[in-house]
C-alpha cells in the first residue's frame, strides 16, 4: 500500500508543535501549566522508552558535627535515599480522516509534482491534533489530581482511568504514609486534627499551626498550598474564630462574598478550590476527584520533592520511503520525549491517519511532604 507522509508537507516540527500547543479540557486546580511544564507540572527528567527510576527521599533533619579546625573529616553515611524503579504510563491513539469528507484537504500544485495543503486542510488537521492534545492533557491533569488527592492512580484492565480502586487492575502509588492521611497523626504523638472542622468551636488556626510545624520537622519542606473540597469554605466561615476574623478584615470578607471561597492568604497558606476537579470516565459519567471534606496540603512545587518523568518514543519523519538498508530507514525516524504526533496518507480508501500519544508519570519523591486531610469526621 502506497503512503505519503504529512511530515513531507507540514513538517515534523509543525505537527508536533500542534500537539504541544492545545489547552486542557478539564479543570486544572494546580498552579502551573502542563503545556509549559511549570509549577506542579515541572519535568524532572527524561528516561529511555517507558521505564526508569526516581529517587525517593525522606528529608534530612540532623546537623553536621563540630570538629577541630584542620582536623580530618568525619564520615557520614548516606541515608534516607531510595532508588525507585517505575514503569511510565503510555497512551497512543489514532483517528482517520476519510478524504471524501475533506476534498479540499490536499491538492496538487500547478506542475503536479508536490502535495500541498490548503487553509481548510490545515484548520482541520489543527483541530484534530488539538483534540488529541486535550485528551492527553486531561490525562496528565487527572492523574496528578488523583495522585495528590488519594496517593494513588487507578486504571481498569482496558486502560481507562478510574476515580477509585473499584475495578482497578493497574495502580500507581506514591506511598504516602497513613500518618499523613485522615486526621494526620504525622509525628506519632496524636492526631493534629483533633476536632472536626464542622464544629464551630474547632481550633482550626491551632491545628494549621501544628501541621505547619510537623511538616517542617518531617521533611524540611514548609507547607504552601491547601487544596480543598466544596464543604470546607462553609466550615471555615461558620467557625467562631474565623468568622470574627472576617468581620474585622473587610478585604478578606469581600473576597469571600465575591467568590464564596476561602480568602487568601489564610493561616500562612494559599487556599485553592479543588472541588472543581473531575474527568469523564469511559461510560460518559463525570467523576469527581476531591472529597467534599478533604484538604490536601503541599509545599511549593519543586523538583526536590515532586516532578514528572517523560519517556521517549520513535516517530517517523517520512513514511513510505525506500532505503538501501535498515540503517537508512532508521535515519527517517526521530525520537520524541513525552507527547508525540504524526500522520500518514493511506490508500483503500484514501485516508489521513493521525497518531498521537504520550509517555509520562507524575512522581512524589518525598511522600511525607504531602498531607491528605479529612476535616469532617
Amino acid at each position: 500500500m502506497a503512503t505519503e507522509s504529512l511530515f513531507d508537507v507540514l513538517g515534523a516540527p509543525q505537527l508536533c508543535g500542534m500537539i504541544q500547543g492545545a489547552a486542557t479540557g478539564i479543570p486544572n486546580v494546580f498552579p502551573g501549566d502542563p503545556i509549559a511544564k511549570t509549577g506542579f507540572f515541572t519535568l524532572d527528567k527524561t528516561v529511555e522508552r517507558d521505564s526508569g527510576t526516581y529517587t525517593r527521599v525522606y528529608g534530612t533533619r540532623t546537623t553536621a558535627k563540630l570538629a577541630a579546625y584542620g582536623s580530618p573529616s568525619s564520615t557520614r553515611n548516606l541515608r534516607n535515599v531510595e532508588s525507585i524503579p517505575v514503569v511510565l504510563m503510555h497512551t497512543v491513539e489514532s483517528v482517520s480522516l476519510p478524504m471524501f469528507n475533506f476534498r479540499g484537504l490536499i491538492r496538487k500544485d500547478a506542475d503536479a509534482s508536490n502535495l500541498q495543503i490548503d487553509d481548510q486542510g490545515i484548520q482541520e488537521i489543527t483541530r484534530q491534533v488539538k483534540e488529541f492534545r486535550k485528551n492527553f492533557d486531561n490525562l496528565r491533569v487527572a492523574t496528578l489530581t488523583e495522585l495528590l488527592a488519594s496517593g494513588q492512580i487507578f486504571f481498569d484492565g482496558l486502560g481507562n482511568l478510574l476515580p477509585n480502586s473499584t475495578g482497578a487492575v493497574t495502580i500507581a502509588s506514591a506511598q504516602i504514609p497513613a500518618s499523613n492521611q485522615g486526621q494526620l497523626n504525622a509525628l506519632g504523638a496524636g492526631n493534629i486534627l483533633d476536632t472536626s472542622w464542622s464544629n464551630p468551636a474547632a481550633d482550626i488556626d491551632r491545628q494549621i499551626q501544628s501541621l505547619r510545624q510537623a511538616a517542617v520537622r518531617l521533611t524540611g519542606y514548609p507547607l504552601k498550598y491547601a487544596f480543598y473540597g466544596k464543604n470546607v469554605p462553609k466550615y471555615l466561615t461558620d467557625n467562631s474564630k474565623i468568622s470574627s476574623y472576617l468581620i474585622h478584615n473587610s478585604a478578606a470578607e469581600t473576597a469571600f462574598i465575591g467568590a464564596a471561597d476561602v480568602p487568601n492568604p489564610l493561616f500562612g497558606l494559599t487556599w485553592l478550590p479543588a472541588y472543581e476537579a473531575f474527568f469523564e470516565d469511559a461510560n460518559g459519567n463525570l467523576q469527581g476527584l476531591f472529597g467534599d471534606d478533604q484538604v490536601v496540603f503541599t509545599p511549593e512545587p519543586d523538583r526536590e520533592w515532586m516532578g514528572w518523568l517523560e519517556g521517549k518514543y520513535d516517530v517517523p519523519k517520512s513514511v513510505g520511503m525506500v532505503e538501501s538498508d535498515a540503517v537508512g530507514q532508521l535515519a527517517s525516524t526521530q525520537v520524541v520525549s513525552g507527547m508525540f504526533a504524526y500522520a500518514i496518507i493511506t490508500a483503500d480508501p484514501l485516508t489521513i491517519k493521525m497518531v498521537a500519544g504520550d509517555t509520562f508519570l507524575p512522581v512524589i519523591k518525598v511522600p511525607k511532604a504531602v498531607f491528605q486531610a479529612t476535616v469532617n469526621f
